[in-house]
């Protein structure tokens, strides 16, 4: 079997260049020479037996090998410069840090819950908490700059990743606790258009899901007074607002909202979507983020018992 020579440097310079897309640009950024960029990527194309990069004028395109190599080394760059990281942590004494994401909705809902409970069961762990689209964190777990999100699960497979199904939510059309509509004991796709709205911009998900659903029946989408770029500012908003809100069901379990805001019961329009936790498939290799994960798999069974 051959043995596998392939030197970290290589790869690092062959990202720069494949980044910068031009051998003069990727040495000036590493205060190198341009023929030492070039012997790097010889090295790797001779290890490869293949070619990384076509040439297009000046301009450097890479081959479908290229490409590959470019997902590749990035993980690798980001797990080892965790490695450093967890290993001088260990060194100085320092506690051990998780890096936990989620998109808005499951963030507001989950992340005061988690918190908590880490502090029960592992208070010494600095949890690292960040909220961004879940598209975005998809690709952060699978590239290693987040080790593990809570996202609604994604419609298809994204790169070595685990997927493990936490629970069921639902986005449900809801109100302030005074809202006429909640008078009514039936209620049709058209009742729903004399009212005002908040809703997320016309780029959402979930805004463009909810305008299908109406044009597909004839009717006008929802009538939208305001418009927000992030569903965490629906359930404020309608709290004090005579507006709808098309929202998840566990952010109106949030104790902010208790006896301001409830879910229409009559409302035609509901869509599921399944909450995952995502990780990279080697987390059972870290006992430290395999418990994480643990704790989080708990806090949703609880959350799951109470909906």
């Amino acid at each position: 079997m051959n043995r596998i020579a392939m030197d970290i440097r290589d790869l690092r310079y062959f990202r720069a260049a494949a980044e910068y897309g031009h051998l003069g640009l990727a040495a000036e950024s590493l205060h190198l020479t341009q023929p030492a960029i070039t012997k790097s990527i010889r090295r790797l194309e001779s290890e490869i037996d293949g070619k990384l990069f076509s040439q297009n004028g000046r301009r450097l395109r890479l081959t479908a090998a290229g490409k590959l190599l470019l997902v590749r080394a990035r993980i690798v760059d980001s797990s080892l410069q965790q490695t450093i990281r967890d290993v001088r942590r260990e060194a100085q004494g320092e506690e051990a840090r998780v890096r936990l994401a989620a998109s808005p909705l499951v963030a507001e809902s989950l992340f005061p819950r988690i918190a908590a409970a880490v502090r029960r069961h592992a208070p010494g762990l600095l949890l690292d908490l960040h909220i961004q689209d879940s598209r975005r964190l998809c690709a952060d777990v699978a590239m290693g700059e987040i080790d593990m999100a809570v996202v609604p699960a994604p419609d298809t497979p994204i790169g070595d990743v685990a997927v493990t199904h936490l629970l069921d939510d639902w986005l449900v059309v809801a109100c302030a606790s005074d809202h006429p509509v909640l008078s009514a004991t039936k209620l049709g796709h058209a009742d729903l258009c004399v009212y005002d709205w908040v809703l997320p911009n016309e780029q959402s998900p979930v805004r463009r899901y909810l305008n299908e659903i109406f044009l597909a029946r004839g009717l006008p989408p929802p009538r939208c007074r305001i418009e927000v770029n992030s569903v965490l500012a629906a359930p404020g908003l309608i709290g004090t607002s005579q507006l709808l809100a098309f929202t998840s069901r566990l952010s109106l379990q949030d104790s902010r909202f208790a006896g301001q805001l409830q879910e229409v019961p009559h409302a035609p329009v509901r869509a599921a979507r399944r909450i995952a936790l995502i990780a990279q498939k080697n987390i059972s290799d870290d006992p430290i983020k395999r418990r994480m994960a643990a704790i989080i798999q708990d806090e949703a069974d609880a959350i799951f018992r109470g909906l």
